[in-house]
């Protein structure tokens, strides 16, 4: 399938503005839910900003066998989060549950119900019930109509990867993080960067060229001030930093 030499979701208005997770884990929290805004945006043409939150704090799904579970501020995996709002049947907006875990003065939640210490290891030290999911969580004030049914993950090829983003809208991806501190500007390409060690969950928003360079453009979770704006531009079509393995999407009512 050919796909056009550039395109980018925030032109068309279905990326809502960069967040700062702060000093937590909750990178994968942000990936969901971010894919689940544009979601949401391609099926009700409405942009809201979603609860990363109630993830956080209530999401405690998990696969043993794979040993992958969502831990809350100590990580998780996107494609579990899917799970998790296909079971729980819903998510709040951000501005009903915000965002607190990373906060400079952070909420202090406990962990979700079903953490699983074995998966995740120890429970936080010290917890308020008042921050937490049993606390907090209002189902009468899930945003109507939202509902996801189902989730799957892309086939590795990056072509195939923009034809379905496309198609689809933002995904959630994960990569290898270890240089990405370092990032300020440009195309990422670290010389090395095992595509293995995915330690980092970001949203593809877009794509482009610069000169004959090929490049994804994606959105972080690390606030504005960092990168271009809260985004960076990686290679694409090589599998740098194993950027196009753990690609999913949510999949809506």
């Amino acid at each position: 399938r050919d796909v056009p030499n550039s395109f980018d979701w925030r032109n068309y208005g279905a990326v809502t503005p960069v967040k700062d997770q702060g000093a937590v884990g909750t990178c994968w929290a942000f990936s969901a839910v971010q894919n689940v805004e544009g979601q949401w945006f391609m099926k009700s043409k409405a942009l809201a900003e979603l609860s990363v939150e109630q993830i956080v704090d209530c999401d405690d799904m998990q696969q043993p066998d794979s040993g992958q579970a969502d831990c809350g501020v100590y990580g998780g995996w996107p494609y579990l989060s899917f799970q998790y709002m296909m079971h729980q049947g819903g998510i709040e907006s951000e501005s009903t549950y915000p965002y607190c875990a990373g906060l400079k003065n952070p909420c202090e939640p406990c962990n979700a119900p079903g953490y699983n210490k074995t998966l995740c290891g120890p429970s936080v030290p010290y917890c308020l019930i008042k921050d937490s999911c049993e606390s907090k969580l209002d189902t009468t004030k899930f945003i109507s109509g939202l509902k996801v049914v189902d989730w799957k993950a892309i086939n590795e090829d990056e072509t195939n990867i923009a034809g379905a983003l496309m198609i689809a809208g933002p995904l959630s991806t994960a990569l290898n993080a270890e240089q990405l501190q370092f990032y300020h500007e440009g195309i990422f390409d670290p010389p090395v960067c095992n595509p293995k060690t995915l330690n980092h969950a970001v949203l593809l928003v877009g794509w482009g060229e610069e000169g004959s360079t090929p490049y994804w453009i994606v959105k972080n979770s690390w606030g504005v001030n960092w990168g271009e704006h809260g985004y960076f531009r990686i290679l694409r079509g090589k599998g740098t930093c194993g950027i196009n393995t753990q690609v999913t999407t949510a999949i809506l009512h």
